[in-house]
């Protein structure tokens, strides 16, 4: 089971697992309003190497004890970076930045953080600040 619990005093959305869950998500979720998101550690995003997994719109956004994974698009494989994002305690792994073999020289950003099994670049911050703790 995933609960969702939300402190407005700061914007935090925890996500409280018994024991580890995973979601595999249909599309990309963009992130458009200052938040952060809390995993606990239990918590993986899946992009099931359709999509990217997370986009950060022109806002400040933290992902904290998150796993983001087997995200695929031409740039920014599971996370692409329009704001301010903060990951903390996460792991950013198996994504992909795709990219037909005249255009692969274009495709950045496999993954970011925790990097393994990537495929290109392994963090391109398009034209936000990114900050790795």
């Amino acid at each position: 089971m995933l609960r969702v619990s939300y402190s407005n005093g700061d914007d935090t959305y925890t996500f409280d697992c018994d024991g580890t869950a995973a979601v595999v998500t249909e599309d990309e979720i963009v992130i458009h309003n200052n938040v952060i998101l809390d995993g606990e550690g239990k918590l993986t995003v899946d992009g099931n190497c359709d999509h990217r997994v997370l986009s950060v719109q022109d806002v400040a956004a933290e992902l904290s004890r998150f796993t983001v994974t087997r995200g695929a698009s031409p740039n920014g494989g599971c996370i692409r970076n329009d704001g301010t994002l903060t990951l903390r305690n996460s792991t950013v792994s198996r994504c992909s930045a795709l990219g037909v073999p005249s255009d692969f020289a274009d495709s950045r950003g496999g993954g970011i953080f925790t990097i393994s099994g990537n495929t290109g670049d392994a963090i391109r911050n398009h034209s936000g600040t990114l900050m790795l703790t």
